[in-house]
């Protein structure tokens, strides 16, 4: 989300360049062994903190930015404002609650065609299992 803000600040900067280097090497590094889903059950301190680490985060702006050109500027920013609304202070259960927000957002907009969505297992796996694998059907079904 910082390189959304970052580009609406300083469109000069042109982080579309930047954000190529940030997608192949997440796509790098998610096809280690040691890769691990971006949503994946924590019970410990220690498990919490080893969730969050470059995989995780360039994995998550990969979604996001995909999601974003997809189903465009105005449509991506209403479903990140409804998504922030209902779940301000607290923490959504599975990733599966905010691409449920994203869908809903593009049914009830009459601009966009909801048929054209990307197959939501399809995003539901990429964001639950290591590997990039699914990578490049999620990003055809995106295009």
């Amino acid at each position: 989300m910082e390189l959304i803000s970052l580009n609406a600040t300083y469109p000069e900067l042109q982080y579309e360049d930047y954000f190529m280097n940030v997608y192949f090497g997440a796509i790098a590094r998610d096809s280690l062994n040691s890769s691990r889903p971006i949503s994946n059950p924590a019970e410990t301190p220690i498990q919490i903190n080893e969730m969050f680490d470059t995989v995780s985060y360039d994995k998550g702006a990969c979604i996001l930015k995909m999601l974003q050109d997809f189903l465009s500027e105005q449509v991506f920013q209403k479903g990140v404002i409804q998504y922030l609304k209902k779940y301000s202070y607290r923490n959504a259960k599975t990733c599966g609650t905010a691409w449920q927000i994203f869908v809903l957002k593009v049914i009830y907009l009459p601009e966009v065609f909801a048929l054209l969505l990307p197959d939501p297992l399809a995003v539901q796996a990429w964001m639950l299992y290591p590997g990039s694998s699914d990578w490049l059907s999620l990003i055809l079904s995106l295009t």
